[in-house]
């Protein structure tokens, strides 16, 4: 076994470089090791790689992340065929299929399945999501689970997989991009109805008035308050502190706020 020295991350971060993926340094070393074999053997056979999942969390999932691959492969002497991006496939169908001689292509199989397994999974969960909510809005928010080098991957990938907005400003040009306030900005003012009176002073009139409702006490409490500070709808955040249960939680705000006569405040669960 051998080491293998190559300029990977360009930049200040633990990233790989746009080049050093584009020609082929960001791979497993046994294609490397393949490709130098088939060379010093003078062999390079024409073949056809296909992408499959053998095997899937649910019974379906949502094609993506071919606009990378296309671009990987741009200027490469092969053949590509592919699902458009936001087709449904199932477990042993065939999602790619490239054909070429091996050593022009080989060493990519690493970026391709990258490509093609992460941004699927994003805009499968995205789809998944969707569904589950009907006909209410649904906003992406995962970004901040992700490196923020992808953030425009991240994003385009819920997109397809059917998310009305994205939260991250780097997401590709034409998608909505969503959001109001953190906890941090509440606990920046001495109480709540200081923060959102703020936020309605400061912020453009095309974002909604939706305030975060679980700074400082309990959401029924907060949610009240903000919607007698106008709120259009009240944020409610993952309770860590209740440790409840988010749908009894959710029903307790909407009985509070119709019981006092804000039926036409929504609710926004993130």
């Amino acid at each position: 076994m051998g080491t293998r020295s190559i300029p990977l991350s360009m930049g200040t971060f633990l990233t790989v470089s746009d080049e050093a993926i584009k020609n082929g340094e960001c791979t497993d070393i046994y294609f490397l090791r393949t490709e130098e074999t088939l060379k010093d053997d003078n062999l390079n056979p024409h073949v056809v790689m296909e992408v499959t999942a053998t095997s899937l969390p649910d019974s379906w999932a949502v094609f993506c992340g071919l606009a990378d691959v296309l671009s990987l492969l741009d200027g490469i002497p092969v053949t590509v065929d592919a699902m458009p991006e936001g087709t449904l496939f199932y477990k042993n169908e065939p999602v790619l299929r490239i054909a070429g001689r091996y050593r022009d292509f080989g060493r990519y199989e690493t970026a391709i399945l990258g490509f093609l397994c992460h941004a699927s999974g994003v805009a499968t969960s995205a789809a998944h999501v969707r569904i589950a909510a009907g006909g209410r809005p649904v906003y992406s928010f995962g970004s901040r689970r992700q490196h923020p080098a992808i953030a425009t991957m991240i994003e385009r990938a819920a997109w397809i997989g059917g998310v009305d907005g994205v939260s991250n400003t780097c997401a590709p040009e034409g998608m909505p991009v969503v959001g109001t306030m953190p906890h941090v900005f509440v606990m920046c003012y001495k109480k709540p109805e200081d923060a959102w009176k703020a936020f309605d002073r400061s912020a453009p009139k095309s974002v909604p008035r939706i305030m975060l409702c679980d700074t400082f006490c309990d959401e029924k409490s907060e949610s009240l308050r903000a919607a007698e500070c106008g709120a259009q709808a009240v944020r409610l955040d993952t309770p860590r502190s209740r440790r409840g249960n988010m749908r009894a939680i959710i029903e307790e705000v909407r009985w509070e706020l119709d019981a006092n006569g804000h039926k036409d405040v929504k609710i926004f669960l993130s």
